[in-house]
């Protein structure tokens, strides 16, 4: 199987984040996601079909041990969805909870899930919290509805686990304005309304914001 030109010039922006071998191996990924039943690397590897010629373990270490920079994929993202973009950039800010199992798993801890919880009990599971920046978006090929893309992420830390892997502690919200502050410096000449709930309104976001976003 052979990546259609169209398809494998969507992908030549990413070369500026990883290596080369790094760009290859998410390249016959991509292909085989599209054609995947379903969402794992080892599904995509099996769709991917005699493109994938290299050990398994190539593909499981692109998103385990590969070099490559998250924060530059998630901008060059940014750069594909652009052109789409009229005016100021509408952008959503939330944290999610991606629950996993295994008590060895790096960054795990207790964190809040408000899929399963009620107004009169709140339930906590074992997982990741992600803080997530997504791009608000009207595709042209569907008018009148609007998609969020997520193009940046934080992984959070409670204090204790900050510790113990000797890192610095920071709450979602300083998280947040993190990645408000590497977007706002990788287009200094656009606008940007970012939209979130009252967990990131507090003076921490406020204040800590750079001025090319205009509301949060």
């Amino acid at each position: 199987m052979e990546l259609v030109p169209e398809f494998a010039a969507l992908l030549q922006p990413f070369a500026q984040a990883m290596t080369t071998p790094t760009l290859e191996s998410l390249a016959t990924l991509m292909a085989g996601w599209v054609l995947a039943s379903g969402r794992t690397v080892t599904r995509m590897i099996l769709a991917a079909g005699d493109s994938a010629d290299k050990h398994f373990s190539s593909y499981h270490r692109v998103f385990s041990a590969a070099r490559w920079s998250l924060d530059r994929v998630g901008l060059a993202v940014f750069d594909l969805i652009e052109p789409w973009i009229d005016g100021d950039v509408l952008l959503a800010l939330d944290d999610t909870l991606a629950r996993k199992r295994g008590l060895k798993i790096f960054g795990c801890g207790m964190h809040h899930d408000p899929l399963i919880s009620t107004r009169s009990k709140a339930v906590m599971n074992w997982g990741h919290s992600w803080v997530v920046l997504g791009v608000i978006v009207e595709l042209p090929f569907r008018p009148g509805h609007y998609y969020c893309l997520p193009i940046l992420f934080r992984l959070y830390l409670n204090k204790a686990k900050a510790n113990q892997h000797r890192r610095v502690y920071r709450t979602r919200p300083e998280l947040a304005v993190q990645m408000l502050d590497t977007l706002c410096s990788h287009r200094k000449n656009r606008r940007f309304h970012a939209v979130a709930d009252s967990a990131y309104g507090g003076q921490s976001v406020l204040n800590g914001s750079v001025r090319q976003v205009a509301h949060i």
